[in-house]
């Protein structure tokens, strides 16, 4: 009996550390890169190795696949498996509420309006204003002085400019750059008007031949219109340093990223399942590089597409299905000095070896358009010292847990020191991979047969004591002969 308890606790242990084993086998990792490892400082430093194109291309989603291994033993090594940051500062516009003192009249058809601000929000610099009226279609220019009693007046902004043309285009204008300004007292005069007015409201255009538009004639009947102006509110700056900020790379070429092909709805031959048949699709090749925002350069000054953004998936049957990721409208105005451009499709990062922008636009859009992507960088993070030498190793399917004592790495980090930069070598086939697929066997359906199997062996073992302590008192019990 005591034999046999034995060996189903060594089965029971054997089955644990197989299932340890089966992701730390360095022969089950199809890929590996050696690591060119700076010269130390001290006893022992962290070393870091970016991610190249090539690596994202042959690893898991969730970057779970990658170790890295001593050369010599092929022992694993404490790592951690991250998204690179870096501590960025960051500017935010804070909106605040003037007090309108006076809005005076001028015989001339100029608008005067005196502001003061509240004395809770005076220490700190008022860096803009924004003129907030109901009208549309209207141009201005207008003075900005200041004060710090109400009486004796600087001016700071001799000559801003404010205006609308939303009946025509998604196009206003209201904001007020000032220099830092301190003090409490505002006055904004605002001029009748800045050109000859015709009879007629109306903007004309001018387009070449590729239809890019290369002149705005614009004029506004604007007799009897008096200026409004409902509030003017302001606004301060703050800065703040964010710790964890995610620097973005331009994803070119070089990462096997690139525009393959434009299909509009006339050309169209090859059914794609998922994406809609009454738009243009612009496929985008990604090689698996993770990307989270796509920016659309067109030199056209007025732009207003609808578009779609999809990932190229795989399903369970193998078939190919196209998935939205996100939706909204690239915008871009370009009128006079003015520029305002919503032209970035931004999303959380995914991984995907085709995308595809959807667009719905008029058929004389230019679709001459450039696509640059951009995504984060990641980074393999793990201890070494003088006379080491380290692999990378890649591409097992089998792999459950991103790195290997992955908080340990990232707590060194925080308080210890920051790693160098170690230089990966060219990705070739892991020597020691076996490519002879394994038997598919769940370990957890092991563990629970062998669990149930011990609880059945003690049962009975206990049963059997508890009959053989039973017959020995029996026996006491006799009487003797």
């Amino acid at each position: 009996m005591k034999r046999f308890l034995c060996s189903m606790l060594a089965l029971v242990v054997a089955s644990c550390a197989f299932a340890t084993a089966k992701n730390s086998d360095v022969t089950r990792y199809r890929h590996i890169s050696a690591i060119t490892l700076p010269e130390p400082t001290q006893d022992e430093e962290l070393a870091q190795v970016l991610l190249t194109p090539e690596m994202f291309s042959v690893t898991q989603d969730n970057y779970a696949d990658i170790r890295v291994v001593r050369r010599d033993t092929g022992q694993m090594v404490p790592c951690r498996v991250e998204c690179v940051t870096q501590e960025k500062e960051e500017t935010e516009r804070v909106t605040e509420a003037l007090e309108v003192v006076t809005v005076t009249e001028m015989p001339d058809g100029q608008l005067g309006v005196t502001l003061v601000r509240q004395p809770e929000r005076r220490h700190v610099p008022l860096a803009g204003l924004t003129v907030k009226t109901p009208l549309r279609d209207f141009e201005r220019h207008v003075q900005v002085e200041v004060s710090a009693d109400g009486t004796a007046w600087e001016t700071v902004v001799a000559r801003a400019r404010v205006f609308d043309v939303s009946s025509f285009a998604d196009l206003r204008m209201a904001d007020i750059r000032l220099p830092p300004v301190s003090q409490p007292h505002i006055r904004l005069t605002f001029n009748k008007h800045d050109q000859q007015t015709s009879a007629v409201t109306e903007v004309r255009t001018t387009a070449d031949a590729q239809g890019e538009i290369s002149n705005i004639d614009r004029s506004f009947r604007e007799e009897q219109r008096p200026f409004r102006i409902d509030k003017v509110d302001g606004w301060t700056e703050r800065t703040r340093w964010m710790s964890d900020a995610r620097p973005l790379r331009t994803r070119g070429d070089d990462d096997h990223v690139r525009i393959t092909k434009i299909d509009t709805p006339r050309n169209k031959r090859d059914p794609q399942p998922g994406l809609p048949e009454d738009a243009t699709w612009l496929f985008l090749d990604a090689n698996r590089v993770p990307l989270e925002a796509l920016t659309i350069k067109t030199g056209q000054r007025f732009v207003k597409i609808p578009y779609e953004l999809f990932m190229e998936t795989t399903q369970p049957d193998g078939k190919i299905f196209w998935k939205r990721i996100t939706k909204g409208v690239l915008e871009r105005v370009a009128f006079r000095d003015y520029l305002s451009e919503r032209m970035t499709i931004a999303w959380h990062t995914t991984r995907a070896n085709r995308y595809c922008i959807c667009i719905t636009a008029p058929e004389d859009t230019d679709l001459r358009l450039i696509v640059e992507a951009k995504g984060p960088d990641y980074r393999v993070v793990f201890p070494y010292a003088k006379g080491d030498e380290m692999d990378l190793i890649l591409g097992n399917p089998e792999a459950k847990t991103a790195g290997h004592y992955a908080d340990q790495i990232k707590i060194l980090m925080r308080t210890v020191t920051k790693p160098l930069t170690a230089q990966p070598g060219p990705l070739t086939q892991n020597p020691a991979w076996n490519d002879k697929p394994e038997a598919n066997v769940d370990m957890r359906l092991i563990l629970s047969a062998t669990i149930v199997l011990v609880v059945i062996v003690l049962g009975f073992a206990l049963v059997t004591a508890t009959r053989r302590l039973s017959s020995n008192e029996d026996e006491n019990e006799q009487p003797p002969c």
